[in-house]
């Protein structure tokens, strides 16, 4: 799991994801990532978050 989260990029994260396709994730999964919830993702889902937000990371420090 990303260690520190920025909720500012949590819209950019998760169009990023949709974007990606597969597996669909909830608000419930987004919930979880971004520590608003407690529970257990899948590893499918984990990996796909955790690529999402290291690029919307990475677009947000290049609009920075």
């Amino acid at each position: 799991m990303v260690e520190q989260i920025d909720p500012r990029i949590e819209p950019a994260t998760r169009r990023i994801a949709s974007e990606m396709g597969m597996p669909v994730l909830t608000d419930a999964e987004w919930d979880v990532f971004f520590g608003r919830r407690i529970g257990v993702l899948s590893p499918q889902a984990s990996n796909k978050m955790i690529a999402a937000y290291a690029a919307a990371q990475a677009i947000a420090r290049r609009e920075n």
